[in-house]
């Protein structure tokens, strides 16, 4: 099953007038009338930091001189500045000077120092810009990895030698930044991301959400994610619409603070990943909900994992008495080797869900399916048999293929075979991401990745369905910090596993009460007894930068014992 390859009038046009990001940076500097277009929130108190295009290009132009005069031109710079304006204007620092910008997590106690050294060693980057605080244990941290040749500048150092900036020679083709996955199922890959793709995403982006400069546009999630980065640093500067970038941490400690500011700004597209709906949900207290007003939210865009029926519709019940419309869930599938967005659906319409499908054979079962709506213009679909390299009928569930001009180059010193599926008969190449969906009606419905299908006697399962199950069988659990993976014990029979994060206040409860809740939970909805078991303290679930608990670390984790997590009980 497929969906055609349409291309528009209006996207061409587009980039014949500004081939790249850069050109568009540029012209909303030369038309800057002085109103705010960013606005970065990184205090506890929300108080913003609001700049015009004038103040953050010209600080960008002085940052991207000091680049140009080290010769950066076609190198890799590493980002590892803290969340705000400082990270903002490295990057577009990177698009002006016409290097390769290299979004990491900054450094921040223990966690994402395996994966900054890794990313390293990828890339190779000349420069490495961060604050000043970390410059040391950075150093520290990159010596015994024999990286210490690599110099390291703070953005303020950068800023006062940069000089007599040039505008450079950027074509479309030209590698604009290096997209290094999550690692939320394998190590993290360097996606190799044009000009002309970026350009070619933001497109489609626009088009799908119904964006324009009327638009007042929010984001939470971190510069250093593909939905942080591109749906919320780079669209306002492709479409013209003021942004609010609040901090991720500010979010994670109280996500009633999203709410807030969407009220406050009359914000009118939004959103992230479905867990930061499900906080809001568990977390935000009724006494953060006075004189709230979501009534200017007409999108609330939900991706970067899979969307959950009952998580949608329970926000929307949670909030529709302070003005949330159950029509502005906006539910969209994308991934950093397409840029970030692959498909969404009509604004304004709400969303659809797939029933339930029982398994059997080669189908795994799922539960209730959200869809994510069409391909993007100019963009092809496919549903195909992994195996055999075929399309599936009309509703048949197979492998997520996709072509078109947002699909990245491939990885940084692998082209990668994902990019390299190929259809029978026919010539073009396709994307191969991994995940399993299902196209009905040219609307596709992601059931979850192929790797992670959980198959026991002979049914399989999708551990988002069995951890939904989960998360509300105690109170003492937090909803947001499960996971469940396959493992065969003793008898060598394929069973589960189940790493569960408790609550704050939860350390009196009895943890052979919660155990026995969670196998009640998923002997009642699944037929599937557990073979374990383990509790952790709150934040022992390993979570990729967005967030997103990371599965087959946990997984490792527990099969190693490594780094054994630290049980409850």
């Amino acid at each position: 099953m497929s969906t055609p390859l349409n291309s528009k009038a209006t996207m061409t046009a587009r980039r014949a007038v500004t081939p790249t990001l850069m050109h568009c940076l540029l012209d909303r500097e030369a038309a800057c009338d002085g109103s705010v277009a960013y606005r970065f929130i990184t205090r506890g108190d929300l108080q913003p930091l609001e700049w015009s295009y004038a103040t953050l290009v010209a600080q960008a132009k002085r940052l991207a001189a000091a680049l140009q005069q080290r010769g950066l031109r076609g190198e890799r710079v590493l980002i590892l500045c803290a969340v705000g304006e400082d990270y903002s204007c490295v990057f577009f620092a990177c698009l002006l000077a016409g290097a390769i910008a290299v979004p990491c997590t900054p450094l921040r106690g223990t966690r994402h120092r395996s994966k900054i050294v890794e990313i390293v060693k990828s890339c190779a980057p000349r420069l490495v810009v961060c604050d000043e605080a970390s410059m040391r244990p950075l150093a520290e941290l990159l010596q015994p990895a024999g990286l210490q040749g690599i110099e390291l500048a703070d953005p303020a150092r950068l800023a006062a030698e940069g000089h007599a900036w040039q505008c450079p020679d950027v074509a479309p083709g030209d590698t604009a930044l290096l997209q290094y996955t999550s690692g939320s199922t394998s190590d993290p890959k360097g996606v190799v991301v044009t000009h002309a793709s970026i350009m070619a995403n933001l497109a489609g982006i626009e088009t799908k959400f119904g964006l324009g400069p009327d638009s007042r546009g929010m984001v939470w999630l971190p510069p250093y994610h593909d939905m942080g980065l591109i749906g919320g640093v780079l669209s306002p500067v492709h479409t013209g619409y003021p942004i609010t970038l609040l901090s991720p941490l500010l979010f994670i400690q109280k996500p009633g603070r999203w709410l807030q500011l969407i009220s406050r700004y009359g914000i009118t597209a939004s959103g992230g990943p479905n867990f930061g709906y499900q906080a809001c949900v568990e977390r935000v207290e009724e006494a953060e909900c006075a004189g709230l007003d979501l009534g200017s939210w007409e999108l609330a865009f939900n991706g970067a994992e899979r969307v959950d029926a009952q998580t949608l519709e329970r926000f929307t019940r949670r909030f529709a008495p302070h003005g949330f419309r159950g029509t502005a869930h906006y539910p969209t599938y994308g991934m950093a080797e397409s840029t970030l967005m692959i498909s969404g659906g009509s604004r304004g319409a709400g969303y659809r869900v797939l029933p339930a499908i029982p398994g059997g054979g080669h189908r795994a079962e799922f539960r209730d399916a959200v869809s994510c709506g069409s391909a993007l213009d100019g963009h092809e679909l496919l549903i195909v048999d992994p195996e055999s390299r075929r399309p599936v009928e009309e509703g048949g569930m197979g492998e997520v293929w996709v072509r078109g001009p947002s699909v990245a180059a491939g990885y940084w010193g692998n082209p990668g075979e994902a990019f390299r599926g190929q259809v029978e008969g026919r010539a073009e190449h396709f994307l191969r991401t991994g995940d399993l969906g299902v196209l009905r009606g040219g609307e596709l419905y992601i059931l979850g990745r192929m790797k992670e299908v959980i198959i026991v006697r002979g049914a399989n399962f999708f551990p988002t369905d069995l951890e939904n199950a989960i998360r509300g069988a105690h109170e003492a659990l937090n909803p947001e910090g499960v996971v469940v993976f396959s493992h065969a014990g003793e008898a060598q029979e394929e069973s589960i596993v189940v790493m569960a994060e408790l609550r704050r206040a939860a350390r009196d409860t009895p943890p052979e009460a919660i155990r026995a809740r969670i196998t009640a939970a998923l002997v009642g909805e699944f037929d599937l007894r557990p073979i374990d078991v383990v509790l952790l303290p709150f934040g022992g679930v390993l979570r990729t930068s967005s967030g997103k608990p990371m599965r087959m670390k946990m997984k490792q984790l527990y099969l190693e014992r490594a780094r054994e997590p630290e049980a409850v009980a």
